[in-house]
């Protein structure tokens, strides 16, 4: 959405937005599902880690459990739609 440059985050970094952006979205995410999460994003981007994965990811979360009727949740069934819908290559 911007046209200004923004470097990757370091992997720490990720992980905090990625807290604060389940946080805020109250999706609990374990600290094995924040490593699949950075792993997945780190394997499709060669761009390294973006500030807009969390929140992207956390929308299309939403948007599919919504279509579905049920409650958005952070399994991998989940993650992994979530993942495909937004890397389509």
């Amino acid at each position: 959405k911007n046209k200004i440059k923004i470097e990757p985050l370091s992997p720490e970094l990720f992980r905090d937005l990625l807290r604060r952006v389940c946080q805020e979205e109250e999706l609990p995410c374990t600290p094995a599902m924040e490593d699949y999460i950075r792993g997945e994003c780190l394997k499709h981007s060669s761009e390294g880690l973006r500030a807009c994965f969390p929140t992207d990811l956390m929308k299309i979360i939403r948007g599919i459990a919504a279509f579905e009727k049920r409650t958005p949740t952070l399994d991998k069934r989940d993650v992994d739609e979530a993942l495909k819908v937004y890397f389509v290559h």
